[in-house]
């Protein structure tokens, strides 16, 4: 598979400020890849999602060092409109990307503002809705859906767009178990059925870390570790949890002290399931 984005000797700077908010970011993602991207508030996890998708430099201005390339197209030379179909985000708070009063409007706002034909808009709609198990909600107002519920509706209007790659940011922190829950099944399918590139952005991934084909940790404005989700919380799972200050699931964190102790658990859990397979095979 080729290259879907290439990031290359990056620093970002916002308007005003002296300090990068991110530095010397050097990255590459394969189609087809679901990638975790972890790291402590502040730390420019966000900041590195908007140069991904053009927002930086193109809307927000600032000072942008380095080259990000979305599917060989370079984001300084291209609109943010003209990237939308290469690279599409969700943000934390679905309200913060909803410009329309119902879901049909909301989701076919954007093919319409490209000019894709109406038959093709409408049935986009329809695909999409059925993907995030909303096809009931079509014809209902914005305000009468549950956070969850809005959440898959940027996520589908998103999908409208036909995009290679989707970046989600941290978009089930403000939703209760259940509809948290939903947003998972949407985001392991995206991947799993569609073959979407996937950039998943979170604090707490416990009950999807497990799906990642690759984990990136950020801290301070730069990439402190990247590899495979196994291998970096085995081997770094220690320094992680004690000096970057960010959640990994808890029953890594009982490994990462079980083999401090020398209660080694191997292979190494990334769920409870995995965890007590490992055990039990210890002790026969």
């Amino acid at each position: 598979m080729g290259k879907i984005l290439k990031v290359s000797n990056l620093t970002y700077t916002y308007q005003g400020e002296k300090r990068p908010a991110i530095s010397n970011i050097n990255l590459e993602i394969d189609e087809g890849e679901f990638v975790v991207l972890m790291g402590p508030s502040g730390c420019g996890k966000s900041t590195l999602a908007l140069c991904i998708n053009g927002i930086i430099p193109n809307v927000l201005g600032g000072k942008l060092e380095g080259k990000v390339e979305i599917d060989n197209l370079d984001t300084k030379e291209h609109e943010v409109f003209e990237l939308s179909n290469k690279v599409g985000i969700v943000f934390q708070n679905p309200d913060s990307q909803m410009c329309n009063l119902t879901v049909k409007d909301e989701i076919s706002f954007g093919p319409e503002n490209l000019l894709v034909k109406r038959d093709e808009i409408l049935r986009r709609i329809e695909k999409y809705l059925e993907f995030v198990t909303l096809s009931r909600k079509k014809n209902s107002s914005i305000y009468e859906l549950s956070g969850g519920e809005k959440q898959r509706v940027a996520i589908a209007s998103v999908l409208t767009m036909n995009p290679k790659m989707i970046i989600l940011d941290e978009p089930t922190s403000n939703l209760d178990p259940i509809g948290a829950r939903g947003i998972i099944n949407v985001i392991k399918n995206l991947n799993m059925e569609k073959n979407l590139t996937v950039l998943l952005i979170e604090h707490e991934v416990s009950s999807i870390l497990y799906l990642a084909n690759r984990l990136i940790i950020m801290d301070d404005g730069a990439i402190i570790y990247d590899g495979d989700p196994r291998y970096i919380l085995e081997k770094y799972g220690e320094d992680i949890l004690e000096n970057v200050g960010i959640r990994i699931p808890e029953i890594t964190q009982l490994a990462v002290r079980l083999n401090k102790k020398g209660f080694v658990i191997s292979p190494f859990p990334l769920t409870v399931k995995e965890a007590v397979e490992s055990i039990l095979k210890k002790e026969r």
